[in-house]
């Protein structure tokens, strides 16, 4: 069982919508775990389209308020390319399960975003699953003994698996506040 130590944030943006998707990893400097999460933009340029912008990588620590990171300006693309033309909106995601050694549920939602003829009534088309669950699993493979992504509860990723239905995730999860009258 690992302890989270630090928090890897990638930022994107396409079509003035910006999101991230965040990692916990445990690792043994900041060193470390920096270098990590330029491993984890590569995987993830690996399947986002070429439309899609990689803004910033930030590594920090898991201690709140400490002030500890680092950020580092990227500007890359991602590496696919797709169709621009039949997209599903951004709200709709691939699902990728990060399987741990105690079956502590752990899962990334990835707004590629989805070409229509990568999907068929909601489902991606099975090559589709493959690739992306390849990719997955070869990241995983990376992970070594001191630097690996964890789960919030501390265990250990060791497998991966694409979900095949198209999920759907807000662009927003802030609720506007309430007037107080």
């Amino acid at each position: 069982m690992g302890i989270p130590t630090h928090r890897v944030e990638i930022r994107k943006t396409w079509q003035g919508h910006d999101w991230s998707n965040d990692y916990l990893v445990e690792s043994p400097s900041m060193d470390a775990a920096a270098a990590f999460a330029l491993t984890a933009v590569e995987f993830e340029r690996s399947f986002h389209n070429n439309m899609v912008t990689f803004v910033y990588v930030r590594t920090s620590t898991v201690a709140k308020f400490d002030r500890i990171f680092r950020h580092v300006p990227l500007n890359l693309q991602g590496v696919g390319s797709t169709d621009t033309v039949d997209l599903m909106p951004l709200f709709n995601t691939v699902r990728m399960d990060l399987q741990t050694a105690d079956s502590d549920p752990c899962r990334k939602y990835f707004r590629i975003p989805i070409s229509e003829s990568d999907q068929s009534n909601g489902v991606i088309i099975g090559a589709k699953v493959i690739a992306l669950g390849t990719l997955l699993n070869n990241f995983i493979a990376t992970f070594n003994e001191t630097t690996k992504v964890v789960s919030g509860k501390g265990h250990n990723v060791i497998a991966g698996r694409v979900y095949p239905q198209v999920q759907m995730r807000q662009l927003h999860r802030h609720k506007k506040k309430k007037v107080v009258v």
